[in-house]
Formats: C-alpha cells, sequence, structure tokens
C-alpha cells in the first residue's frame, strides 16, 4: 500500500470537520427536534381547536334552527291560553262547553296537553269548531270525538242537540334549565 502522509494541518482539519459534524448533529438533536416536536404539537392543537370551533358553529345552528321550530309551542304557564282560545272558537261557532279538563303528561322532550271538552250544540256548528281546532295554531291534534244525542232532559227546547267529547292533545315546551356552559 501507498505510504499516505498526513500532514498536521489535515489532522486538524479532520478533526475540525469531525467535531464540526458532531456539534451540527448535536444542535439538531438538541435545539431543532425539541422545536419540530413543538411546531407539530401546535399543528394539532390548532386542528383539534378548528374541529372545536366548527362543532360549536354547528351547535349554534342547531340551537337556532329548534328555537325556530320550537317557535309555535306554548310553555306551561300559557296553557291558559290554550284553553281560553278553544272556549273562544266554541262561543264564535255557538257551541255550548260544559267543561274542559287539561292534562298533562311528560314525555323524553316536551309536555303534553290533553284536554277533554264537553261540549253541547246542534251538528253544523260543532263540525266547524271542529275545523276551527283542527287549523288551531300551535297545533291540536284531535285525538277522537264521541257524539252523543242530549238526553231529552237537557235539550232546552233545541231539536237535534249532540253532546260531544273532543279529546284534543298538543305540546307544550318544558321550562328551560339554565346551564354554566355558557
Amino acid at each position: 500500500m501507498a505510504d499516505i502522509k498526513i500532514k498536521e494541518q489535515q489532522k486538524e482539519i479532520a478533526m475540525k470537520v469531525g467535531v464540526g459534524i458532531i456539534a451540527v448533529l448535536l444542535g439538531l438533536a438538541i435545539v431543532v427536534r425539541p422545536f419540530v416536536e413543538k411546531v407539530h404539537s401546535l399543528k394539532l392543537r390548532m386542528d383539534l381547536s378548528m374541529e372545536r370551533l366548527d362543532l360549536y358553529e354547528k351547535t349554534e345552528t342547531a340551537r337556532a334552527k329548534l328555537e325556530k321550530l320550537e317557535g309555535f309551542f306554548l310553555t306551561m304557564p300559557e296553557r291558559s291560553l290554550v284553553l281560553g282560545k278553544i272556549a273562544d272558537i266554541a262561543s264564535r261557532e255557538k257551541v255550548d262547553i260544559e267543561g274542559m279538563t287539561p292534562k298533562t303528561a311528560p314525555g323524553p322532550y316536551y309536555l303534553k296537553l290533553f284536554v277533554d271538552v264537553n261540549t253541547k250544540g246542534s251538528f253544523f256548528p260543532l263540525i266547524q269548531f271542529l275545523k276551527h281546532v283542527d287549523s288551531f295554531n300551535p297545533a291540536i291534534r284531535i285525538n277522537g270525538v264521541t257524539v252523543t244525542r242530549a238526553p231529552v232532559l237537557f235539550r232546552n227546547k233545541r231539536e237535534g242537540e249532540l253532546q260531544t267529547i273532543v279529546y284534543l292533545e298538543t305540546y307544550l315546551k318544558p321550562k328551560v334549565k339554565k346551564s354554566n356552559a355558557q
């Protein structure tokens, strides 16, 4: 093999290059790598924050849409308004209301309001009464109607008078529970 003579200056340069490479590698390991990890971590947090913001906006949109859809529902204190409007419709159609029995039943999201309306009147005014109640806003569903002929003792000299029981149902919004989320 050929004799290779390495001069002192070349040894010094080789050592400096080796030390330089080791310093660069240590610099990358100590300074740059944690910085890159931190940037990656911040990017992941930013992506997660963007997802949260998107979900929050979707939730607010859904909440506004739900409030708009629930706009025609009445609350529990307003149920007397429904009963009053039913009585107004009956008096306008010349149907006598003998009694109204409201009952509420809890549902999973809303309260159900059942109203049994005992009425007395002739056939066509009762039909008009039912049509107006059916087109009532907020929506009232007529679950059933029981029609019987009024007993002779209670007819008040009017022929063809009918006694009916109208079974109505609607929904009420429950009281809003305040939360600490806002």
